[in-house]
């Protein structure tokens, strides 16, 4: 199972949300960038362990957006091979 470690120090806004997430989880280029495309390629059924680092930083910068970028992700891990932690 791959082990994907995001940095919510790094989640500064939307936009380096997205970027951190797609580079450290290797998405391709075509990722779209918002909750309904990370939805997408957390649900392609590949099995991961992703941990979150640096969660209250992240909800610092991002407020009820780091809120629900949170839920998406355990929302994935409730149906699928996803496993979500927070550090």
């Amino acid at each position: 199972m791959e082990k994907i470690i995001l940095d919510g120090a790094k989640m500064t806004d939307k936009a380096a949300a997205h970027e951190h997430i797609a580079e450290m989880m290797a998405f391709p280029e075509w990722y779209g960038n918002n909750l309904d495309a990370l939805w997408d390629m957390l649900s392609e059924g590949v099995e991961r362990e992703i941990e979150l680092v640096n969660s209250a930083a992240m909800l610092n910068s991002l407020g009820s957006y780091g809120c629900r970028l949170l839920q998406c992700f355990f929302d994935a891990a409730a149906e699928d091979e996803i496993k979500f932690n927070i550090a």
